[in-house]
C-alpha cells in the first residue's frame, strides 16, 4: 500500500510464531491440572464460556493462554475477552462463545447461567451448568498429559537454583530463553495430548 508516497509492503504472519508474547504457565499458577483439561474439554466442544475475574488485566492473557493450548485448532465462535458495564448483556446472547467480565457481575452471570460454563480465575474453579453433557477427556490423553507435564522445568521465578546475575540485560536474556523454552514445553505437552485424541 501506498502512504504519503511511499510504498510499502506486509508480508503473511508466519503461522508458527506467537501473536501474544504470553507466559503460558499462568493459568497453571490459578487452576488445577484437571480444571484445566476441563477448560480445554470445554473450549474443544465449544461450550458457551464466561471468565471471571476481579481484576480485568487477567481476562486476556489468561483466555489467550488457554485458546494457544488448543494448537493447532483455532476457537472460530464469538469472542470477547472483557466485557464492560454496558456490554453485560451480551451474556444471554444465542450461539456459542467466550467471554470475560468483571467478577462484580456474578450475581448477573448467575442468572444467565443456563447453558454456560463459567470459569473463575479468583476462586480457581470451573462450574458447569448441569444440563450440559460436556464429555469427559479421555483418560488416555489426561494421563499422558499429566505424566509429561511433571517433567517440565518450573518457571524462572519459582527456581531454588536459579543463577544469581548482576547485569539486569543478561538476567533479562536468561529470564527470556526460559520463558521461550518453559513456553515450547508446555505447548508440546498439549500437542501430544490432541494427537491422542485424534488417535481415539
Amino acid at each position: 500500500f501506498l502512504f504519503y508516497g511511499q510504498e510499502f509492503i506486509l508480508y503473511p504472519a508466519l503461522l508458527d510464531r506467537p501473536v501474544c508474547d504470553i507466559d503460558l504457565h499462568h493459568p497453571f499458577v490459578l487452576f488445577s491440572i484437571d480444571n484445566i483439561l476441563k477448560i480445554i474439554t470445554c473450549i474443544l466442544t465449544e461450550q458457551r464460556l464466561v471468565f471471571m475475574s476481579s481484576d480485568y488485566a487477567l481476562l486476556t492473557p489468561i483466555m489467550e493462554c488457554l485458546f494457544t493450548f488448543i494448537q493447532p485448532f483455532v476457537w472460530r465462535p464469538t469472542y470477547v475477552p472483557v466485557l464492560s458495564s454496558i456490554m453485560i448483556d451480551l451474556l444471554s446472547a444465542p450461539g456459542t462463545f467466550a467471554m470475560g467480565c468483571h467478577s462484580k457481575f456474578s450475581e448477573r452471570v448467575s442468572e444467565e447461567s443456563e447453558g454456560l460454563v463459567v470459569v473463575d480465575l479468583d476462586q480457581g474453579s470451573v462450574s458447569v451448568c448441569p444440563t450440559l453433557n460436556v464429555p469427559k477427556l479421555p483418560k488416555l490423553a489426561a494421563e499422558v498429559f499429566k505424566a509429561r507435564f511433571k517433567k517440565i522445568p518450573k518457571p524462572f521465578d519459582l527456581q531454588c537454583s536459579r543463577p544469581f546475575l548482576t547485569d539486569p540485560s543478561e538476567e533479562r536474556a536468561v529470564r527470556r530463553e526460559h520463558r521461550v523454552a518453559l513456553n515450547s514445553h508446555i505447548k508440546a505437552a498439549f500437542v501430544e495430548m490432541i494427537v491422542i485424541l485424534l488417535r481415539e
